[in-house]
């Protein structure tokens, strides 16, 4: 280290001092996205009706993320408890009375914590957001644009900021303060995404089923009009879209950075020589951290002209901006932190995630927007009849699946030629280094859409609600192809996790073909249809119950409490009855069978599980925002319009599109990288033949 950033700087290593740079853009993140709740709450919170309907919305979100929070508290006490006596010291070490401290349990504790916060403020910035721009609907188009994106802004900083301020931390606290050497902190990382991992689990699981039973139950009272049983039902179904859109895809967006970034540092601090390892496990969060800054640029360039109503192009501009500046930054990060020789293979590693990462989203948007010819297409298909429409949506999503993970492969191939395993690691890091524009941008979405509702139900003028129109269009579009880039992502990140976890328990070829290990790998594929089965069926039982208690007779002055009150007992079950059975085989199935049968079995179920759920999350989620946005334009007046034939067999799609693409396929892929980081986390207990 030079004297001048001896100077400067509070630490010996390079590592720690720019964990400390990191760690400082991490805290820009969270002032900026202080700063545009500022700002967004400067716009107005419109009339007082807009005001009942926004509250009412917040109050049921409220009521089922109080159930998940303590559901989650309680199962992360459970867990500190076991992992402290497990793994800090061991059960004889604690009997004894010692106490050493809670690395593991500690750090655990901690991502659960990072989680929890980061619900919290995303379900807080979602409601801000939505009243917000439904009354800058009122001002204008660019207005109630700009709104929308600032508000979705807020949910994106947050959570990349929190997820930046607490791995530097953590690394800090590890090396810097208590002494633990760069190769043996890797437990205590995997530890801290596994705490992130269970909250984002429980999130899914829970909104996933209560927004099923939400969109099922209102296909069953569609019709009903002015009936309490579809008004109750109508509020619980923009909360489930809240709590599953926003505040479950910026949890999911949370676990797949962690994924990347665990794995990219404990691959770079594994490699060969005596100062490549400090540099390469560094490189990661410095990305992460220019990317930040990036993104902060990237705000500034959402601005419409007066009479441009294309919204879609106005949001990716933020994108593209923040792309290129990116794309220069990461150069130069890499020269300084690698060797000569290595520095620019792995840039191109780099650079190769983030345009394919750009190329994915806009496939997928192509794939799911009713802009193009496919869902066009699909829409025209259901005057046939809701058969063949059912069969054609399905038939894109499974042939889309096919170009998409051609982009998954050419990344990895190319990254791999460029810079190795380290390589392919990076380039995921590309991928996702645009993680925090990209969730501003769905959350925006989200505001759009309930601004849109915001706006219809408080009676605004046509002119208002025209605006809102435009904004919820291309909210539904950009959210569709939003969602597959998060599942794409989600994918990519369990194969490096698996990769990660095949090293770590030293599986080789040659043991693969024992018999234990073939009927594993085919037990995991079984797996994952189970596990899409129970999700599937968590709709229609949650359903019913809401349509039990919501049509039950009540008096006009009790009607609000009873409507919090029936979306209390729903959410309740929808956290035990759902999100706990599936819960508990997340996170005990791989450690069942890493005992009894070994690591290599366990190696070849995770693959199982990953090959056969990757592929139908895939198609499951195009094919659901398909069929959402094939709804979209046959409302708009084409093929027929409302009250069509074509507009019957849509709505009934549509619920299969809410069930499918906004709920199942992405706790599915959830589910999957749960169980890799409890695998990863509980490998020292596994030997390669189990008991068995």
């Amino acid at each position: 280290m030079s004297a001048l950033a001896a100077s400067i700087f509070p630490f010996s290593h390079t590592l720690s001092n720019v964990l400390l740079v990191v760690l400082l853009t991490g805290i820009l993140a969270l002032v900026s996205a202080m700063s545009f709740r500022i700002a967004v709450g400067m716009r107005g919170v419109g009339t007082q009706k807009m005001q009942d309907v926004a509250l009412a919305e917040r109050n049921n979100v409220t009521t089922l993320l109080g159930r998940v929070r303590w559901f989650v508290i309680l199962l992360s006490l459970l867990f500190v408890c076991c992992l402290y006596a497990m793994m800090d010291g061991g059960w004889g070490v604690v009997a004894g009375g010692a106490w050493p401290l809670p690395m593991i349990a500690g750090s655990f504790l901690f991502g659960v914590i990072v989680a929890l916060v980061g619900v919290s403020y995303a379900a807080r910035a979602a409601h801000t957001a939505q009243m917000h721009t439904a009354q800058a609907a009122r001002v204008g188009l660019t207005e109630a644009l700009r709104t929308a994106f600032l508000g979705g802004s807020i949910t994106g900083f947050v959570v990349v900021g929190s997820v930046v301020v607490g791995m530097a931390f953590l690394l800090l606290l590890l090396m810097e303060f208590l002494g633990m050497p760069l190769n043996d902190v890797g437990g205590s990382m995997v530890a801290f995404v596994a705490g992130a991992s269970i909250v984002t689990l429980v999130i899914r699981l829970a909104g996933g089923a209560f927004l099923q039973g939400a969109s099922l139950a209102g296909a069953d009272t569609r019709g009903a009009a002015g009936d309490a049983a579809r008004t109750s039902v109508a509020g619980a179904l923009l909360a489930g879209d809240t709590v599953v859109e926003v505040v479950g895809g910026a949890m999911d967006l949370l676990q797949s950075m962690l994924f990347v970034l665990v794995t990219a540092f404990l691959v770079g601090s594994s490699m060969p020589g005596e100062s490549v390892p400090e540099q390469a496990a560094v490189l990661p969060f410095a990305v992460i951290g220019l990317s930040i800054i990036s993104s902060i640029f990237g705000t500034f360039v959402v601005r419409t002209k007066r009479g441009d109503r294309n919204v879609q192009a106005v949001l990716k501009n933020s994108l593209f901006f923040a792309a290129t500046l990116l794309l220069i930054g990461s150069f130069f990060l890499c020269h300084g932190l690698l060797a000569t020789d290595m520095f620019l293979g792995i840039y191109v590693a780099t650079i190769t995630g983030l345009v394919i990462g750009i190329v994915f989203s806009m496939a997928a948007e192509y794939a799911t927007s009713e802009y193009f010819a496919p869902v066009r297409r699909l829409a025209a298909g259901y005057k046939d009849g809701l058969v063949s429409a059912t069969f054609s949506g399905v038939a894109l999503g499974t042939r889309f699946v096919c170009l998409l993970t051609v982009l998954l492969i050419m990344n990895v191939l190319i990254a791999f030629i460029a810079g190795g395993f380290f390589g392919v690691t990076m380039s995921m890091v590309g991928m996702i280094s645009l993680l925090g524009v990209q969730l501003a941008i769905d959350a925006s979405c989200c505001a759009m859409r309930h601004a849109g509702t915001i706006a219809e139900s408080s009676d605004l003028p046509k002119q208002v609600c025209a605006r809102t129109n435009v904004l919820r269009g291309a909210g539904d579009t950009l959210a569709a192809a939003g969602r597959v880039s998060m599942v794409g992502i989600g994918i990519l990140s369990g194969v490096l996790l698996l990769i990660s976890f095949s090293g770590a328990a030293s599986f080789d070829a040659a043991n693969a073909a024992t018999t234990l290990v073939v009927i594993c790998l085919l037990l995991g594929a079984a797996a994952s249809f189970a596990v899409l089965s129970a999700l599937l069926r968590a709709g229609r039982t949650v359903a019913r119950g809401w349509l039990s208690r919501s049509q039950m007779p009540r008096a006009p002055a009790q009607s609000v409490d009873d409507g919090i009150r029936v979306v209390r007992k729903v959410a309740s079950g929808a956290v035990w009855r759902t999100g706990f059975p599936l819960f508990l085989m997340a996170v005990f199935l791989p450690i069942i069978l890493g005992m009894f049968a070994g690591s290599q079995a366990l190696g070849a179920f995770l693959l199982g599980f990953l090959i056969s759920s990757g592929g139908l999350a895939l198609a499951m989620i195009v094919s659901g925002g398909a069929f959402r946005n094939a709804l979209r334009h046959v409302e708009e007046g084409n093929d027929g319009g409302e009250g069509s034939v074509a507009y019957r067999s849509a709505l009934i799609t549509d619920a299969l599109g809410v069930s499918l693409g906004t709920a199942v396929a992405p706790t599915l892929i959830v589910f999957l990288k749960t169980m890799l980081i409890v695998s990863l986390l509980f490998l020292t207990f596994f030997t390669g033949g189990g008991m068995l």
